[in-house]
Formats: C-alpha cells, sequence, structure tokens
C-alpha cells in the first residue's frame, strides 16, 4: 500500500512535467477563450500544456487557443504546431529574421480525424509513415 501511494504522488508531479527539450524552463499560466494552457519557450520552440478539462470541444478551437497564447507570450507568429488537445508543440516566425526550427518529425505519426462519412462520425486514427 505504502509503494502504490508513493507511485501515484510520483504520476501525478510528472503530470506537469514540460518535454525534454524544454526542461529547465519556467510555465507562464495563460488563459485564452475557455481553455487554461502553462506555456513554455526555449529559443523558437513553444509547448502549450492545457490546465483544464472541456468535454467534447472542438479540436481545432483548443489548438487555436493553444496558437493564441503561445503568440500572446512571444509576440511572435506561430510557423507550425503539432500535438493534441493536451500537449502542444510550436514553432515561432518571429520579426528578428530568426528562421524557425523545423517542425520535429517522428518515425510514424499517428494522425486522427472524425469519420464524417460513417453513420457514428467517430475518430479514426491512422499511422503516417
Amino acid at each position: 500500500m505504502r509503494y502504490s501511494a508513493a507511485f501515484l504522488i510520483l504520476a501525478l508531479a510528472a503530470c506537469g512535467a514540460p518535454g525534454p527539450d524544454l526542461q529547465g524552463t519556467e510555465a507562464v499560466r495563460i488563459t485564452v477563450g475557455a481553455d487554461t494552457f502553462d506555456v513554455r519557450r526555449k529559443g523558437l520552440t513553444m509547448q502549450a500544456m492545457r490546465r483544464n478539462f472541456r468535454m467534447a470541444q472542438p479540436v481545432d478551437e483548443i489548438i487555436g487557443n493553444a496558437e493564441r497564447a503561445m503568440e500572446q507570450l512571444s509576440g511572435c507568429n506561430v510557423d507550425w504546431l503539432r500535438g493534441d488537445v493536451a500537449i502542444v508543440y510550436g514553432g515561432l516566425a518571429c520579426p528578428n529574421g530568426a528562421a524557425p526550427r523545423p517542425m520535429p518529425r517522428s518515425d510514424r505519426d499517428l494522425l486522427c480525424a472524425p469519420d464524417l462519412a460513417g453513420p457514428d462520425g467517430a475518430l479514426r486514427c491512422s499511422f503516417e509513415p
């Protein structure tokens, strides 16, 4: 019992931790629309981690709010976005002329979209090579 409680505490503490690229950066809490994010920046890369729960909200609305939070904090335009409704990464295109960091790619990306042709509009996911 004691070990399971310690594991639970450690697991919950990791929920707000930044990704490996942004270790050591401080989060700034920003609310845009109905979403609250912890936003971090390192160079031209940003991360917006959503801190609130909203049921059945459009993904594009949440991602758009994350983009606006990044722009609000940085003062730069966001050149690319990658992520999901929980954590969004963005590459900045700042007016000082620095080229944005290229969007990271993994060996295989999981892409999800609603199946609008299907009877239930369920979310269908597939791997992109």
